[in-house]
């Protein structure tokens, strides 16, 4: 009996240094490494049985959004989108012609503002379905998807927003994980998934993609201890040569996304998707609980799209201080 109580005091008292060493384990701030990893585009997903007259308006309408071509505001940021009647500002004055370059540069500004309250976040029982346009998204991708209070915000919210207005529908988002999105458009749920998606041919077996909107790169944020190995990398081989020198690391990702496929690897998502023999990939249910572990020192580095890493880099260093 001793010798069973003596081993749980001891179990109890190294579970309580653990908790201690967590709570006062050392912030660290954090850099993005500025090398473009991969170029992906960002579709809408459409369930398969609503792509003819739903996917004809989503297109028709993203084309007058994004033009003849995806908007690319890190290597082309301009756009021949002739834009929609939309009133983002929210100020109920005017509509302007709105564009997803308008959008992302309202953004970057910080004056997009929220979609307002004219939304359900979940679809009333026995409704008509062709009344309501429902929207599958994470809204933990900044600055496509994210919550301000009882709202939303971000790109992709407002283009759900705008494609309502256009289908003549009322709104009805529905937050989830990301993981889940593409199987509730797929069994039928929502007719839309929003969440900065990808192509890939794996989702495209599920669902049916939209003309692309967005073109994004991949980049990873290390620690600022560990930014000196990277700050003279040019490119992409230059960088996984210095990841593939740091011996056996983690890194972290958000599931089901294309950061957590670049560390582990996924061919789904291209040819760069090969994944790393010396790392294990950590996943996280939303890129900023990953970035937070990386302060922490628990992952070596973070895998993410530009825009929203840097928008969790910068969030968490801003709580860490100078």
């Amino acid at each position: 009996m001793k010798k069973i109580l003596i081993a749980a005091v001891s179990a109890l008292l190294v579970g309580a240094l653990a908790v201690s060493f967590t709570a006062c384990a050392k912030q660290e701030r954090m850099r993005v490494v500025d090398v473009m990893l991969t170029g992906e585009q960002y579709c809408y997903a459409v369930n398969n049985e609503k792509t003819d007259e739903l996917m004809t308006n989503i297109n028709n309408a993203l084309k007058k959004l994004v033009g003849s071509k995806p908007y690319n505001p890190e290597l082309d940021p301009t756009t021949d989108a002739e834009g929609i009647s939309y009133d983002y500002t929210g100020d109920g004055v005017a509509e302007e012609k709105v564009t997803i370059k308008a959008l992302y540069d309202a953004e970057e500004a910080g004056t997009l503002g929220t979609i307002g309250s004219d939304f359900l976040t979940s679809l009333p029982s026995g409704a008509d379905r062709n009344q309501y346009l429902v929207v599958a998204t994470n809204a933990e991708f900044p600055p496509f998807e994210s919550t301000s209070g009882d709202s939303f915000t971000g790109i992709d919210m407002h283009v759900a927003k705008i494609l309502a207005q256009e289908l003549h529908r009322e709104l009805v988002i529905l937050d989830m994980d990301f993981e889940v999105v593409i199987q509730t458009v797929n069994n039928g749920n929502a007719d839309l998934g929003m969440a900065g998606l990808t192509y890939n041919e794996t989702r495209a077996q599920m669902v049916t993609f939209s003309l692309p909107y967005y073109q994004t790169t991949q980049r990873i944020a290390v620690r600022e201890s560990d930014y000196h190995l990277f700050e003279n990398c040019t490119n992409e081989a230059e960088v996984r040569a210095v990841i593939e020198g740091m011996g056996n690391i983690s890194a972290g990702g958000a599931d089901g996304q294309s950061g957590y496929a670049y560390i582990a690897g996924d061919v789904n998502f291209g040819e760069k998707f090969v994944g790393f023999d010396n790392v294990t990939a950590k996943g996280y249910t939303s890129v900023a609980l990953a970035v937070r572990d990386l302060s922490l020192g628990k992952v070596k580095f973070v895998a993410a799209d530009k825009d929203t890493l840097q928008d969790a880099v910068d969030t968490t260093n801003e709580s860490i201080g100078a």
